[in-house]
């Protein structure tokens, strides 16, 4: 039962994401990447301490320092991807960044000898194609998709290291950590600019679901799995 709610839970994580592409394209009309993602991953981390403030206390120094490394790799993602996406079709985007799915057994393999059987490698190639089915009406490569293809990988590098990394018992704690590091990460790439904030309602909804729901919920789900 337990790895079929693991998928069950990823194949949730998939669905939040994938809603989040057309709202962000939406809102880097009003607010500049950096800021909405200070904004967005500061209140799930807060979200995330006050479900369990005493969590992280709880972890050894080497879970800490990984769950630090795993949201780097995440903080640095996701403001590719949010930058290029103000430079590309949201559908074009959603296409390039689903190619993790062809990265992370590919650096699986590379990093730590895993083998990756003719099934996946069949189900990686159905998937591509796939997505690329679904979202591409033509495709150029310009500075938006080679930052967004920057971020696939740095997706599939933070799933390979929590596949080795992380546990069920540490989940909440370690999403917590990542959560935290993304937002500091976020609120340094916004400081020279200055930190815009929504200014509407509507904003201000689709960051909250974009923090608890997309970032704080899903991390933890990603984590646990």
């Amino acid at each position: 039962m337990r790895p079929r709610l693991a998928a069950s839970a990823l194949l949730l994580v998939t669905t939040m994401w994938g809603s989040t592409f057309f709202l962000i394209k939406d809102l880097l009309d009003r607010v500049p990447a950096a800021d909405f993602l200070a904004v967005r991953f500061a209140i799930a981390f807060v979200a995330l301490l006050l479900i369990a403030p005493r969590a992280i206390s709880r972890l050894e120094p080497i879970v800490v320092r990984r769950s630090v490394y795993a949201g780097g790799i995440y903080g640095v993602a996701q403001i590719l991807q949010t930058t290029g996406l103000g430079h590309t079709d949201a559908s074009v985007s959603g296409f390039i960044t689903g190619l993790y799915v062809v990265a992370t057994p590919v650096l699986a393999s590379l990093a730590f000898g895993i083998r990756v059987s003719r099934t996946v490698w069949i189900a990686v190639m159905m998937s591509t194609i796939g997505l690329a089915i679904l979202s591409l009406r033509g495709f150029s490569v310009g500075f938006g998709e080679t930052v967004t293809f920057a971020c696939a990988i740095l997706y599939a590098v933070h799933i390979v290291v929590l596949s080795r990394w992380s546990t069920a018992k540490d989940a909440l704690a370690m999403a917590t950590i990542q959560m935290g590091v993304i937002s500091a990460i976020c609120f340094v790439a916004a400081v020279p600019g200055g930190l815009t904030l929504p200014h509407t309602s509507g904003d201000w909804l689709a960051v909250t679901y974009m923090a608890l729901a997309a970032g704080a919920l899903a991390m933890l789900a990603q984590t646990w799995a």
